[in-house]
C-alpha cells in the first residue's frame, strides 16, 4: 500500500483577507468520553458490578444499528465495555427514564448471556 504525500500548504498572513467575516458559530456536537481501559463483556459476566455511566451511539460497523459503551468500577479502577446487544440497550434506555434530569446515573448489576447467546442486565439479589 502506498503512502499519499501531500502537497505542504501555505495559508496567506494577510489579516485584510476575510475582514468581515464571521468567526465560526456553530458548537461542535458534544461527544462524551468515558474514562476506563476497554474490557471484554465476556470477562465480566455473571458476577455483580457497579456500573457508573454509559453512551449509545450509532455502530461504524453495522448500518443503522447502535452500540453501548458502559463504564463500571473495576478492582484496578474505572473499565469500560462495548457491546452492540440490543436487550442491553433496551434495558439502558429504559434505566435512563427513572433517573431524574441530573441524577445519578449509578446502578448494579450482573451481566448475564442466555442460552440464546444475547446478553441481560440482571438485579442484584
Amino acid at each position: 500500500m502506498r503512502n499519499k504525500h501531500y502537497k505542504p500548504v501555505e495559508i496567506p498572513n494577510d489579516s485584510s483577507i476575510g475582514a468581515g467575516v464571521p468567526s465560526i458559530a456553530a458548537k461542535p456536537k458534544e461527544t462524551k468520553f468515558l474514562d476506563g481501559e476497554e474490557a471484554n463483556i465476556e470477562s465480566i459476566l455473571n458476577v455483580p458490578i457497579l456500573f457508573t455511566d454509559w453512551i449509545i451511539l450509532p455502530s461504524k460497523w453495522k448500518e443503522d444499528s447502535e452500540f453501548l459503551k458502559i463504564q463500571f468500577v473495576a478492582a484496578d479502577g474505572l473499565r469500560t465495555v462495548s457491546t452492540g446487544s440490543t436487550y442491553l440497550i433496551d434495558q439502558i434506555r429504559k434505566q435512563e427514564q427513572l433517573i431524574p434530569a441530573g441524577g445519578d446515573k449509578r446502578f448494579r448489576a450482573i451481566i448475564k448471556k442466555t442460552s440464546s447467546g444475547a446478553f441481560i442486565f440482571e438485579a442484584v439479589k
